[in-house]
């Protein structure tokens, strides 16, 4: 039973209704295909999105929307899909175009999708339209990925009459290039996301689709940390990692991605972002209590002294991993320093003597008593080339 129209969209109408038998609230979005298609191609169209929309229904987990029935007319071309109804927003109401939100708040939006495109693309579902649209927000900050298997109507037999389903600004290179997809895809669609909502600005942008497409498949954006001086250099690694033009240069799995946000969380470098490409296991099976190491090897430390001259030729991954090296080794210049220098400049002294000074005032102690750490002032100037940095 029909009850109120909540949402419009371009393939369709989504209705709050009631189911009969049960008396439960369910979403109901309408699906309509394009109108000059002959029989076969509805009928094949409404047979596989009737297959996606089974498989879909399959799926179990918080972070994802269940899906109850799916059906269809073939006279009409008309499909539909009952869902779960969620009371809450979706990201694009909560972050405009636009505008963005403090990394902290993205942070833990960003795990909950992660977690539900790990579980979904463990079980062999793509997504294919993951937009701001597509995830919703509940006013407890449940997180939930709603629309599994509607973009799967984005067959050839459609895109050829110039219909397309999901949303230009965050398909994948390989679906432009109508190549075979895997979860990479929706990964890129993520990063697309998290670039937009940390800095308010989109990573790709083009005058008409096609220079969009263009920028998509060639351009790389700068990192997000350049438009938002809230993103650190950990977050420019993970989502330009997301964003590589080869799925094979991309995250894996949605496993290591969970992983790094994690090390994020943590105040830990972002382990797979930093890794070469292929380094990270597609089947990756992560322990909860997973300890990773937070040393900068020494050969990479030895690169970053060499960044200035080789800059134009490095990646966006490498050089935000210079970036992290660079900080690195001159929070330690400075730990160094500050372990040396006594307040002004005051000689060093052996451990355990005491300081003429108080030897002249009369002190009492034993000149093998240990002395107390003493504060140091110190005056530091940076020659650098970094934007910005945290030490």
């Amino acid at each position: 039973l029909i009850e109120e129209i909540v949402g419009r969209g371009a393939m369709g109408v989504v209705y709050r209704a009631r189911d009969p038998l049960i008396g439960r609230i369910v979403a109901l979005k309408t699906i309509e295909l394009p109108q000059g298609q002959d029989a076969g191609t509805i009928h094949d169209c409404l047979a596989r999105f009737q297959r996606e929309g089974q498989a879909a229904g399959h799926l179990s987990h918080p972070n994802i929307v269940t899906v109850y029935d799916v059906g269809g007319t073939k006279d009409s071309g008309m499909s539909w899909i009952a869902m779960e109804f969620v009371e809450g927003r979706t990201l694009r109401d909560i972050v405009p175009l636009g505008e963005r939100r403090p990394p902290d708040e993205i942070l833990e939006i960003a795990m909950q999708i992660a977690r539900a495109l790990d579980y979904a693309h463990r079980r062999g579902v793509i997504h294919r339209d993951v937009k701001p649209s597509n995830i919703l927000v509940r006013e407890d900050g449940l997180v939930k990925l709603t629309d599994f298997g509607v973009a799967r109507m984005e067959v050839s037999d459609l895109t050829r009459t110039g219909y397309s389903v999901g949303s230009p600004s965050y398909i994948s290179p390989e679906a432009l290039r109508d190549e075979p997809l895997d979860g990479r895809s929706d990964l890129f669609s993520l990063g697309v996301i998290l670039y937009e909502v940390l800095t308010g600005e989109k990573p790709f942008r083009g005058e008409s689709i096609s220079s969009l497409y263009q920028k998509i498949l060639s351009f790389g954006p700068p990192p997000p940390s350049r438009a938002n001086a809230e993103v650190g250099v950990e977050w420019d690694a993970v989502v330009l990692r997301l964003l590589a033009k080869s799925p094979a240069d991309r995250y894996a799995s949605a496993a290591a991605l969970i992983e790094d946000l994690r090390a994020i969380e943590q105040s830990r470098p972002p382990r797979f972002a930093l890794a070469e490409s292929g380094e990270t296991d597609r089947n990756l099976e992560l322990p909860e209590d997973l300890e990773l190491p937070e040393v900068v090897p020494d050969h990479i430390i030895e690169e970053g002294a060499r960044a200035g001259e080789e800059d134009a030729a490095l990646s966006p991954q490498r050089k935000a991993l210079l970036s992290f090296a660079t900080i690195a080794g001159f929070g330690l210049a400075v730990m160094v320093a500050a372990a040396v220098m006594g307040r002004g400049q005051a000689p060093a002294l052996a451990p355990g003597t005491v300081p003429p000074s108080e030897k002249a005032a009369g002190a009492t102690m034993s000149e093998t008593t240990p002395v107390p750490p003493r504060l140091a002032d110190l005056n530091i100037k940076v020659a650098h080339t970094l934007k910005g940095g945290r030490i």
